[in-house]
């Protein structure tokens, strides 16, 4: 068992909050042994216990060492991190985890081995790169984009990324031998300062249905700050699509329908509701075939004036229902324009990609072919947390509330 415990901290007056993370574990063999020892501590076994603890990747804290707690047995012995002023999500009042979670490779060779995504971006690159051009790679990851770019022609690149994974980009350059032409910097994008402006600017800062992750956030004022006049962005546009869906298996097997069915003679039925009201959405592959209408843009965003609170809008869309059926569901995905020949579209209708799509149930409701069904919307950026999205859908006066993380 291991218990963990974020209190925040009361700073003095003027002083900046803090947060304390509470780690508590009982004593014995433990899959985290590394950071526990399998005996009651010692002093001093409980300083070096607490020396050779992990870091918490680039997050600067303060760690105690382990003391014991509680007076009956199981005993526990239990540990303070204080992370320092600066490294707060000051959102969600956690720890920015983000950063730390991309430096895990597993998460890039996923990535990379889409292959409509990378090769829809080397693609653009080998398109629109000219030998002249000074490229920057905002989130650079692996360092892909940025070699794409080199190998493309480009004069230099420089490849910024927030997270630990910089390391390995730094690697990759020497091993693929273009440290002549590509730089790789550990920082945050906005707050570098560059010798020369940008040709062009390339990120891929798409998270699924593209907002989020919140990269915008990051990406807008680095391009703001060193975009050259007349620059370019990739991708250039993104568009922001949905569409009424009805498949019996996402809702009555895999989503809250299946409730309605009884459990070994247990009416488990009051849960779908309930299921509902969580409004969690799923990023899953949505056949083309269960769309009841075509896709309708919520939004268009053009990357080379978008500010990071232009998403966050409400509006209404209209849908012409092309078959009967039964509504169940809505999917979402985007379509990004990468260059002039070049479109990355992440629709049920499209080659798979990591991304695949997003679906939100919604109480079901017959629909007949030739129907207007008319949807009302709301975006947001989600209140505890930054990088997620809160997304609200209304259809004649029921409204539904889901939180895409």
């Amino acid at each position: 068992m291991l218990e963990v415990y974020a209190v925040p901290a009361v700073p003095a007056a003027g002083a900046p909050a803090t947060v304390v993370l509470l780690v508590l574990v009982p004593w014995g063999p433990l899959p985290v042994a590394p950071l526990v020892p399998h005996a009651a501590p010692s002093s001093s076994a409980a300083e070096t216990s607490a020396a050779r603890a992990p870091s918490v990747g680039s997050v600067r804290a303060r760690v105690s060492p382990w003391t014991e707690v509680g007076a009956r047995s199981p005993k526990f012995i239990v540990r303070r991190i204080v992370f320092a002023p600066g490294e707060i999500n000051t959102y969600g009042g956690g720890v920015e985890w983000y950063f730390q979670r991309y430096g895990d490779l597993e998460l890039h060779r996923r990535m990379i081995s889409d292959r409509a995504r990378t090769d829809a971006f080397a693609r653009a690159l080998a398109e629109v790169v000219r030998p002249a051009d000074v490229v920057l790679d905002v989130g650079t990851g692996t360092g892909v984009l940025a070699m794409l770019a080199a190998k493309a022609g480009a004069k230099q690149v420089h490849a910024v990324d927030r997270a630990d994974i910089a390391e390995v980009a730094r690697r990759l350059v020497r091993d693929n031998r273009l440290q002549k032409k590509v730089q790789v910097h550990q920082g945050m994008a906005a707050d570098l300062t560059f010798p020369v402006k940008f040709d062009l600017i390339v990120s891929e800062w798409l998270g699924h249905f593209a907002l989020v992750e919140g990269m915008l956030d990051d990406l807008c004022p680095a391009r703001d700050r060193s975009l050259a006049e007349g620059g370019r962005m990739m991708p250039s546009e993104v568009q922001l699509m949905l569409a009424p869906v009805d498949d019996p298996v996402l809702y009555h097997r895999d989503g809250p329908g299946y409730w309605r069915e009884p459990v070994h003679g247990l009416d488990f039925s009051g849960l779908e509701d309930v299921e509902m009201k969580q409004g969690r959405a799923a990023q899953l592959r949505v056949d083309v075939s269960s769309l009841l209408a075509p896709g309708r843009p919520l939004m268009h965003l053009d990357m080379t004036t978008v500010q990071p609170a232009d998403p966050w809008r409400k509006g209404r869309l209209v849908f012409d229902v092309v078959r009967d059926g039964v509504l169940s569901g809505f999917c979402g995905w985007f379509v990004a324009r990468l260059s002039p020949g070049v479109v990355l579209d992440t629709g049920p209708s499209h080659p798979d990609t990591h991304w695949a799509q997003t679906y939100v149930p919604f109480p079901p409701r017959v629909v007949r072919a030739g129907d207007r069904l008319s949807v009302g919307f709301v975006i947001d950026r989600d209140a505890r947390e930054r990088r997620q999205v809160q997304l609200a859908l209304t259809v004649e006066r029921k409204t539904m509330r889901y939180v895409l993380e």
